[in-house]
């Protein structure tokens, strides 16, 4: 059991037999009449997100979720099998568990965290970034930068988001769940090899020439421009010894 001076953001309350988290709790102490603490809770297994007050001190159920990785299989039409990566057994979960903003950016082989409650992997969420191939974009013109604007893409899982305009059909783009617009882009069609590359060719800063690699004290350079060109010394010289002077 828990009270509600426990409550913190991710907190995972059981409500008559079903899971919400906490993703917003504010402690309001009125002029008159008892505190209270208002919240917002998601539900875990269908996302709805309500608003709930409880009295100061109300005792609550407090659940601790466990995470394992799981990894996507396949889907039956109905189904969405995972597969537990430490015990190696399936798990079936249905579409309204997992949610339709996820369900847009599932990929098969795709690395996944099982919630566990029970010993029973209840729900699964999703990497904040998902690696997908653009199949459908309109083409880029040439001259176009990353800063100079976007276009739609539908990507492999029919999800579409916002990219820059030199991505073309076939570029593997690194998404965000939290937004519809690409985060960087991978080329694969352009050939540019592995990792993420900026649109524009890196251009290694040119080196120093040769003379500003020599240390020179500042009296020394002062001094070569007064003098006499045959009086000059040997250029790096630390110390400034002339020669006599003969006629």
């Amino acid at each position: 059991m828990a009270s509600t001076a426990d409550f913190r953001n991710g907190m995972v309350l059981d409500i008559e037999g079903q899971l919400w988290t906490i993703t917003y709790f504010q402690h309001v102490k009125p002029g008159k009449g008892g505190a209270f603490v208002r919240t917002k809770l998601k539900n875990v297994l269908t996302g709805a997100v309500v608003d709930k007050t409880f009295r100061s001190g109300e005792k609550v159920t407090s659940v601790r979720l466990e995470r394992r990785p799981v990894n996507y299989s396949y889907s039956d039409g109905q189904l969405y099998h995972f597969m537990d990566a430490q015990t190696f057994e399936m798990i079936p979960l249905s579409g309204d568990v997992i949610g339709d903003e996820q369900l847009k950016y599932l990929k098969e082989n795709m690395e996944c965290e099982g919630l566990v409650h029970d010993e029973k992997v209840i729900a699964v969420d999703l990497p904040q970034f998902v690696e997908l191939a653009v199949v459908k974009t309109d083409p880029g013109v040439r001259g176009d930068t990353a800063q100079g604007g976007t276009k739609p893409a539908e990507l492999e899982t029919g999800a579409s988001v916002n990219v820059p305009l030199f991505v073309e059909e076939g570029d593997i783009i690194r998404v965000s769940r939290r937004s519809t617009r690409a985060a960087s882009t991978r080329w694969t069609s352009s050939g540019a090899g592995p990792g993420y590359a900026s649109p524009r060719p890196h251009r290694p800063r040119p080196a120093a020439p040769p003379c500003c690699t020599r240390l020179r004290p500042r009296w020394l350079l002062r001094l070569r421009q007064r003098l006499p060109l045959r009086w000059l010394p040997e250029p790096g010289l630390q110390s400034l010894k002339p020669p006599i002077p003969t006629w």
